[in-house]
């Protein structure tokens, strides 16, 4: 009796099964799609200008970036110059 629970229960699993691999087969396909579709779009004259827009963009979050990091790093050059970094009440004694 339980050979045949075995082969039910297996036959009951390979519809789900291929059920799975087309949804991933659909899945694959549709972001294929929406990868040439994009691509295409980037591709035109609208999409190179938005391309343009934001590589600026990115240009200028990096510059502001860049100059807070800077700006951290000197503070932090300065307090520990000063020797307010480290050291705690209890050491200094």
């Amino acid at each position: 009796m339980s050979d045949q629970k075995n082969e039910e229960q297996e036959m009951n699993n390979q519809p789900a099964e291929r059920s799975d691999a087309y949804k991933y087969i659909l899945v694959f396909l549709g972001g294929l799609a929406a990868g040439v579709a994009l691509g295409l779009y980037l591709n035109s004259k609208q999409g190179k200008e938005l391309r343009k827009q934001f590589t600026n963009r990115m240009s200028k979050m990096e510059q502001e970036i860049e100059s807070k990091v800077s700006a951290a790093m000197e503070e932090i050059n300065r307090l520990a110059e000063k020797g307010g970094m480290g050291k705690n009440k209890s050491q200094e004694g």
